[in-house]
């Protein structure tokens, strides 16, 4: 937590700019927070932490879906709840100014991780990592310029990489804009 609140502090003081929201932004560049998992699981947060919609938001990106109603079934239980997702603002902002409907936001994380230019790229990652566990290769982008204008939103966590170490630990580094 106190990397987390490091960070915070310095975000605070960081440059301050205009923003497509109209809100304007505090940001830093290049930062970085490590954490062993062996010692349990770095909630960086000051608030409660929803579980079941953060494991509801992974499978729905592992499924390759794209639509915000298979989010809210995730989620919630049923496809009609009116309780919101995580994705609803980015829905009825950015997705339905891009002409989507029905609950699609276009190309986001579910495709590009499951059908990036046609690749599978969890499919190749696990299989990478079972045939060749020292790899270097062990990458998954969700960053596809040809599609970004597409998105509803642009990927925020935009790409991971693993790495397994001599001992089998399994370590992975994730970037975010």
């Amino acid at each position: 937590m106190k990397q987390y609140k490091d960070l915070i502090t310095q975000v605070l003081t960081g440059d301050r700019v205009e923003d497509r929201t109209g809100v304007g932004t505090r940001r830093v560049f290049g930062t970085r927070m490590e954490f062993d998992l062996s010692e349990g699981f770095p909630a960086v947060t000051e608030k409660a932490l929803a579980w079941n919609a953060v494991r509801a938001e992974l499978l729905w990106f592992m499924r390759g879906s794209t639509n915000v109603n298979e989010l809210r079934y995730l989620t919630h239980g049923s496809t009609t709840s009116v309780k919101k997702t995580i994705w609803d603002d980015n829905y009825n902002n950015q997705a339905k100014a891009l002409g989507y409907s029905n609950g699609n936001l276009g190309p986001v994380y579910g495709k590009q991780w499951r059908s990036f230019n046609g690749v599978d790229q969890m499919e190749t990652l696990i299989n990478g990592l079972v045939k060749d566990p020292y790899g270097r290769r062990h990458i998954v982008t969700a960053w596809n310029p040809s599609e970004i204008d597409q998105m509803a939103l642009p990927p925020c966590h935009y790409t991971f990489q693993c790495f397994v170490s001599k001992d089998g630990r399994l370590s992975l580094m994730w970037h975010q804009r």
